[in-house]
């Protein structure tokens, strides 16, 4: 098949999306608005480190002191989270501990909260957990609160854009490739697919109904996405 051919085709399996172009600015639009509102109302979470040494061969590993369910429960009394059980505190506590090594070979644990002085707090509480246990001394204490910098919005807005494609437009380019309808012979001339007769298509006052009022979803449909992405530039710029 030649690359004509292929092209025809193509344009064949993208007809329903040009057919329902609404999806196309959809997917930007509420993408986009997506995006925006994901950056503003993501909490801001603050870390604070501490940094303990470690004796190899006698210390237990960093990994299995934080998953304890006796330090996590420790941890959970000295600052509870509101609206949560115990057993859900122990796992998003859980999930807000990191560990990783310094060049020097000291281990550095860091703990984010919302809360700045509930992230020190933490902190503190795991560093004497660790300087208590064999193998490991403190190095130095709970770090002041560092606020993790807000995602880049236009990051964020091209994400939205890509899910909002996929979200929108995806269907109709898998359901055109799974059950394809070829409306001009010129797509297929050439190529293996069998052709028996072209119907010519005419325009009837039927048709040019159906026609116009795609043509009104269509606007109405884009013209409503617009106006959530400017409400959402509204209340984001606020």
């Amino acid at each position: 098949m030649g690359g004509g051919n292929r092209t025809g085709l193509a344009i064949e399996l993208v007809r329903p999306v040009v057919a329902s172009w609404w999806t196309v600015v959809a997917a930007i639009c509420l993408g986009i608005a997506a995006g925006l509102v994901a950056v503003q109302y993501t909490p801001r979470a603050y870390r604070s480190t501490v940094t303990v040494a470690v004796t190899p061969g006698i210390a237990d590993p960093p990994g299995s002191i934080v998953a304890s369910p006796e330090v996590l429960g420790r941890l959970v009394e000295l600052a509870p989270p509101a609206g949560a059980g115990h057993a859900a505190a122990r796992r998003r506590l859980h999930g807000r501990i990191a560990t990783w090594s310094d060049p020097d070979g000291s281990l550095v644990i860091g703990v984010r909260d919302e809360d700045p002085e509930r992230a020190v707090q933490l902190a503190d509480a795991l560093g004497r957990v660790f300087a208590s246990r064999p193998g490991y001394a403190l190095l130095r204490g709970a770090s002041p609160p560092l606020r993790r910098p807000a995602p880049d919005r236009v990051w964020a807005a091209a994400f939205g854009i890509v899910a909002g494609l996929v979200t929108f437009v995806g269907p109709l380019l898998v359901r055109s490739a799974v059950n394809p309808v070829i409306w001009h012979g010129l797509s297929i001339h050439g190529s293996s697919t069998p052709a028996l007769v072209e119907i010519p298509h005419v325009e009837t006052p039927d048709s040019a109904g159906s026609r116009q009022r795609r043509l009104w979803v269509n606007a109405g449909l884009s013209v409503l996405s617009a106006a959530v992405l400017v409400a959402t530039l509204l209340l984001v710029s606020a």
